[in-house]
């Protein structure tokens, strides 16, 4: 187990068995795990769920935090070689020395009871007037003092000096001095000139080492470093950010690319065993459907699916955006004349058109301000037809008589009920009441109807009125003019789910969604 404890500098640990030695793990406070980093490494995975059609992956944040977590390993007794007064202590290659355990040391000092006094703690060191001297070679074939207990005070403009080391209860504790041997010495004077070595006596050394983590790597799949530390990773090292947003952009987009699952996994890895404390945040960021160029639907008074062939997702998109530019095309519904569409479909009734014409009386005055451009029917052709669709005055003597030239429509069969629109000349608008009459040139028609046939008006308007585009029910832009150009629209996220939307106005419209864009948040 690993037992996190205070700050790093005095942090607490436990001692585990691993590979048959005691091993000691510092690690910071409410930081993160202490992970293994032995080839082939520790395993950081990125899993994501894919959706339907998705293009592109976008990675807002996936940070990772790193330190040392320092491992104290015992080395068990070292071996100990006397040199006059001194004693060389071997350290094995390439270990960290954090600590020894003297065992037996003593120091001579004629002016005391026993000559060879047992020197267990500072405090022995200090009443016999002794210091315990640490040396590190010099690379000469000498050797260079480093550290004693206790350190040498300042002195004038002089920092204290040979800092760094402690020793309690037989525990000499040094900053992980990186030495092949360690020279061992009682001294006694007070500045490092006037050092003199006494004679000692010492038994045994048990030494224990850290083990730093050294030329780490965080690696993708393809074994490519997103982030490296050559050499050790020192224990006063702060914390370190590794930013893996790119890496893994990159590495879920090529999995997606190649339609493989949205997979990824680093491994965070060291040239030997040894621990570091990591943190991984996670993975934020979203999975792109985008719609590229311009996705055009053109309204014509009835209700439309947004112009694209593609499926959505079930997912619901966290957002959605898009350019979007409407230009109205100068027609509209008469909504004064206009019938509704039923909104119950499963039990209608109507009127046949067929030879004989069928007239409907329009309200007195309906068409005196605009002129008509297209009428439409709501209905069904049962089978092939083509229709014949006029306006007709509608005032005593002259009832029926043909108002301008006919409109013509063929239809094809088809079961279900809808508008049929027709185009008809254009005329001036009459100052006497209208009607509308229908007659099958050929076939028949099936024209649904209340107490009258339902009918539809569009008339040519050059002002829009402020009247509104609909986006599945939900009211997306106010006409206050021709032509409005929206960049970086968002729409509402629910209208894009499971099936296209519906795009539905009074107004006869162009909309254009440019660059179209569904965000699926991770």
């Amino acid at each position: 187990m690993i037992i996190a404890g205070g700050n790093f500098e005095t942090s607490i640990g436990a001692e585990i068995t691993a590979l048959g030695q005691l091993e000691f793990v510092h690690v910071r406070e409410n930081f993160g795990a202490a992970v293994e980093v032995a080839p082939p490494g520790h395993a950081i995975g990125v899993v994501w769920q894919n959706v339907l059609g998705a293009s592109k992956v976008e990675i807002q944040s996936a940070r990772a935090r790193i330190a040392p977590a320092i491992v104290e390993k015992s080395l068990g007794e070292l071996h100990v070689q006397n040199s006059g007064n001194h004693r060389l202590v071997t350290i094995p290659s390439g270990k960290r020395i954090r600590s020894l355990t003297l065992n037996g040391l003593k120091g001579e000092n004629p002016d005391a009871e026993d000559p060879f006094v047992a020197l267990n703690n500072e405090s022995d060191l200090r009443n016999n007037g002794f210091r315990l001297l640490v040396s590190i070679p010099d690379g000469q074939g000498g050797f260079l003092p480093a550290h004693t207990v206790p350190s040498v005070s300042a002195r004038g403009v002089l920092p204290a000096s040979l800092t760094g080391a402690g020793y309690h209860n037989k525990v000499l504790t040094l900053p992980d001095v990186a030495a092949n041997r360690i020279r061992l010495s009682v001294v006694k004077r007070n500045f490092p000139e006037d050092f003199e070595p006494v004679n000692m006596q010492l038994d045994s050394v048990i030494g224990r080492a850290a083990i730093l983590p050294r030329d780490l790597q965080l690696v993708d799949p393809a074994g490519a470093a997103a982030w490296s530390f050559p050499g050790e990773l020192p224990p006063q090292t702060p914390a370190t950010e590794i930013d893996l947003r790119f890496a893994l952009e990159a590495n879920l987009n090529a999995a997606l690319k190649s339609k493989q699952a949205l997979e990824v996994t680093f491994h965070l890895r060291a040239a030997e065993a040894a621990k570091v404390e990591f943190r991984f945040d996670g993975a934020r960021g979203a999975l792109l459907r985008d719609f590229p160029g311009v996705t055009r639907t053109v309204l014509e008074g009835e209700p439309v699916v947004l112009a694209s062939a593609a499926a959505l997702a079930e997912e619901r998109p966290s957002s959605v955006t898009a350019d979007l530019t409407v230009r109205y095309e100068g027609v509209r519904i008469l909504e004064t004349v206009s019938d509704a569409f039923p909104s119950s479909l499963g039990n209608v009734h109507g009127i046949i058109a067929g030879e004989r014409a069928v007239t409907r009386a329009l309200p007195p005055a309906a068409l005196i301000d605009l002129p008509v451009v297209r009428i439409g029917l709501i209905g069904r052709a049962p089978v092939a037809c083509e229709l014949s669709v006029q306006l007709v005055e509608m005032t005593g003597e002259v009832a029926g008589k043909a108002v301008g030239a006919p409109g013509v429509i063929t239809l094809q069969p088809q079961s279900e009920i809808s508008t049929a629109w027709i185009k008809i000349p254009e005329i001036d608008p009459p100052n006497f009441p209208l009607g509308v009459s229908v007659r099958a040139n050929f076939g028949r028609f099936f024209w649904v109807s209340t107490d009258k046939p339902l009918v539809r008006m569009a008339v040519r308007d050059p002002d829009p009125g402020n009247r509104q585009l609909f986006l599945n029910g939900n009211p997306v832009v106010v006409m206050n003019k021709t032509e409005i150009h929206l960049p970086g629209h968002a729409f509402t996220p629910q209208a894009f789910q499971s099936t296209l939307p519906v795009l539905a106005s009074d107004l006869f419209l162009t909309v254009d969604f440019s660059d179209l864009v569904l965000r699926y948040g991770r």
